[in-house]
């Protein structure tokens, strides 16, 4: 089970690495979209904040509120709980209800006023974010409680029942909001995608989890009835035990929860980069580095074994295997799935094809050679320990070097063959027939990222073996124990010191190979024109045509007259982003009108 807490772990780094991404977007988005002048980005700020904190608190008061209702219908007073949760749940809803429905309300009428707040950075936010919490809590709790009733299970209280009712309830309120407000500006259509992307992400992982733990259970059922004495449902786990009702349960509402928002939600949504972000880093390179977990975790078991001497109870050495094979099986389904899917975009969309597949070759890149690395420093420390040991230490009782030497060669063993595949054959090609690949921002991200860590890591490593090794000589107590001591931070610097270079001279052959291109083949910087938009609510549309074309910042200016806008087709859109983007200057103005659009430098 380890293998599952070590992916578990992981999962907060990928909330951090979305959120970091949404917020990015978002940002990126606000910056070069539609710009509302509505209420203000301050009162914006302040009525949804407020709002959403009192949502979460009516929303808690209500769950308990509920739950103590359910639990005086269908248990004996003997089993109920004392007043404290009902008192709570009482007074939250009363504190938090009122002032959520009063500053909705606000928020309705400022809509009212200005109907451009329904596209607004603020109230897109705001409801998407209440859209996936609620969805979330109400998809954990549902699997927690479907457990115990698809067992028919004693311990089932309906009181668990309160949380899915509730946060369901508030979830389909504001969806039904939403699906009459639609998206009405490039902004809102972006945070929809994020958002519909994100929530599929987290089925996605539920489905993964639960159905990895359910093959795990029924594998280490049949490889205990296999190779050790123990009986399956005889003294043994229970095959339709809490566990696997669990894992069940979590797998149903996770598989329905990534359905609805892959399958319906997101289904015409085929060049988005929010789509293109989850089907390369979360679905095909998720399910590589689960892969390779799994995979990794066998060969780990089988070295040990190899290098071990004493090689009693191979049954019990082998038990992760199940584990093992549990999480590659998944990791590999997920993987096949997701890059048929990439294979269908592509034909929709080939350049944000070719843009997801370079992202995920780099950051598969980085992964197998994060994992050769730290196999080579490994393997290099144990290297020391062996000769600073007072005896020869490959032959002392303790075999300390056996585990860490069979960490060692697993990690060489995974990450040596996924780095030359991903990158050294990338480098080649690069080299043959594809000089602009090393113009990329994704190349050039890939190797600052590495560079910088490789000589981060050997910094710090060196400082710290340089520390122990000074600190004994001015001690006067120079032994193999110091040297034993330091042996993985030995390791680490030789290991990043081999990897720093080697990309510090791709660094100098990429950089001298651009210089070598004509002007204008070489890399020219992105200059983004900021464009200020006159025109009434009707012209919003034409303007937001225009701002996609154009690839332009926009301000706009509410006209007071009833100025109309023109109708546009496809190729005279083409020709006023053109004027736009030509322009000199960085500022455009625009004025909007139902006789025409005037492209004017400013």
């Amino acid at each position: 089970m380890q293998i599952f807490g070590f992916l578990a772990s992981l999962l907060p780094l990928l909330l951090i690495g979305a959120i970091v991404a949404g917020i990015v977007t978002l940002t990126r988005s606000a910056r070069e979209s539609e710009q509302f002048p509505g209420i203000g980005t301050t009162r914006r700020l302040f009525l949804y904040g407020l709002s959403f904190i009192a949502l979460m608190l009516a929303a808690s008061g209500l769950t308990l509120l509920l739950s103590s209702i359910l639990d005086s219908l269908f248990v004996d007073a003997i089993s109920r709980g004392g007043s404290g949760r009902p008192a709570f749940g009482l007074a939250a809803t009363i504190v938090g209800f009122p002032i959520w429905a009063l500053l909705w309300r606000a928020g309705q009428k400022s809509l009212e006023r200005y109907p451009g707040e329904a596209g607004s950075l603020g109230r897109k936010f705001y409801i998407y974010t209440v859209l996936f919490i609620t969805a979330a809590v109400t998809a954990i709790t549902l699997s927690l409680t479907l457990r115990h009733i698809i067992g028919l299970d004693d311990e089932f209280k309906a009181s668990s029942m309160g949380a899915p009712i509730v946060f369901a309830a508030i979830w389909a309120f504001h969806w039904r909001m939403e699906a009459n407000e639609g998206q009405p500006s490039l902004l809102a259509k972006d945070i929809r995608e994020l958002a519909t992307y994100l929530a599929a992400a987290y089925g996605l992982v539920m489905l993964a989890f639960g159905t990895a733990f359910l093959l795990q259970g029924l594998l280490a059922d049949a490889y205990s009835s296999v190779f050790t004495d123990r009986l399956v449902g005889l003294g043994g786990r229970d095959l339709w035990g809490d566990n696997t009702r669990t894992s069940f349960a979590m797998a149903l509402v996770g598989g329905l929860w990534w359905a609805a928002h892959w399958h319906r939600f997101a289904a015409r949504d085929r060049t988005s980069g929010a789509r293109v972000a989850f089907v390369y880093v979360l679905g095909i390179f998720g399910g590589l580095v689960a892969s390779v977990a799994g995979i990794s975790m066998a060969v780990f078991a089988i070295l040990k074994w190899i290098l071990h001497t004493d090689r009693a109870n191979p049954a019990n050495h082998f038990d992760a295997l199940p584990a093992a094979a549990a999480v590659t099986i998944i990791g590999v389904a997920v993987w096949l799935y997701f890059a048929a899917i990439a294979q269908q975009d592509a034909e929709d969309s080939a350049e944000h094809a070719a843009s997801g597949r370079r992202v995920y070759r780099y950051l598969s890149s980085m992964v197998g050679l994060a994992t050769l690395g730290v196999g080579l420093a490994v393997i290099v420390g144990v290297a020391i320990g062996l000769i600073t040991q007072p005896t020869l230490g490959i032959i002392t009782s303790s075999a300390w070097w056996i585990t860490p030497l069979a960490a060692a060669l697993t990690s060489i063993l995974v990450g040596a063959p996924l780095w030359v595949r991903q990158w050294l054959q990338r480098q080649r090609a690069a080299d043959a027939a594809d000089p602009a690949e090393r113009m990329m921002q994704s190349r050039r991200a890939y190797l600052f990222i590495v560079f910088g860590l490789a000589v981060l890591a050997t910094l710090i490593s060196a400082s710290i073996v340089l520390f122990n090794i000074l600190e004994a000589v001015l001690e006067g107590d120079v032994r193999r124990e110091v040297f034993n001591s330091v042996k993985y931070g030995v390791g680490v610097v030789i290991s990043a010191a081999l990897i720093s270079a080697y990309h510090w001279q791709i660094l100098k052959e990429d950089r001298a190979a651009e210089e070598a291109l004509p002007p204008e083949q070489r890399a020219q910087p992105v200059v983004v024109k900021r464009l200020i938009a006159v025109a009434s609510s009707e012209g919003r549309a034409v303007v937001a045509a225009i701002v996609a074309a154009a690839n332009a910042r926009t301000t706009y200016w509410d006209r007071r007259d009833n100025a109309g806008a023109p109708t546009l087709d496809e190729a005279q859109v083409s020709e006023i982003a053109a004027q736009v983007s030509n322009s000199p200057g960085d500022e455009v103005l625009i004025i909007v009108d139902e006789s025409g659009v005037q492209v004017i430098p400013v």
